[in-house]
């Protein structure tokens, strides 16, 4: 906190003037151009993973589920609620009852489904680390 107010100190509002921000390169910023900036860069990443599932190595019916997946389309209660279809009380886990139901935490997350990919790590001879995001 100390740094930052140091650091804002040597700055002052000039008056009668609006303020404006610029990037490193002197180009004027906008949360606009932000926000592109960010869609831009998670479209490639999605893309690149999206195109990778359909390789033929699994069961269609398995790959269309990870594409859904990966693009974020699984009806998860978070996203019902967005549309409109349940209720903000209506958005937990139907798994542990703890944790909101979003893609993260019904797959990743949530205690019953940890378990079951330990089970299946376990029978494949396997060791899995967790991770924050499906992704």
């Amino acid at each position: 906190m100390e740094e930052l107010t140091a650091l804002l100190s040597a700055y002052h509002p000039l008056p009668n003037q609006d303020d404006t921000l610029y990037w490193k390169g002197k180009k004027e910023f906008s949360a606009k151009i932000l926000q592109q900036l960010l869609h831009m860069e998670v479209e490639v990443e999605v893309e690149s993973l999206v195109c990778s599932v359909w390789m033929n190595l699994v069961p269609p019916k398995v790959e269309f589920f990870m594409w859904l997946t990966l693009l974020g389309k699984i009806n998860t209660k978070e996203l019902l609620c967005k549309k409109g279809i349940l209720l903000d009380c209506q958005t937990l886990c139907t798994f542990c009852s703890a944790h909101t139901e979003n893609l993260d935490h019904v797959l990743l997350n949530c205690s019953f489904s940890w378990r079951v990919w330990c089970s299946i790590a376990d029978d494949l001879g396997q060791n899995l680390a967790s991770h924050a995001t499906f992704k």
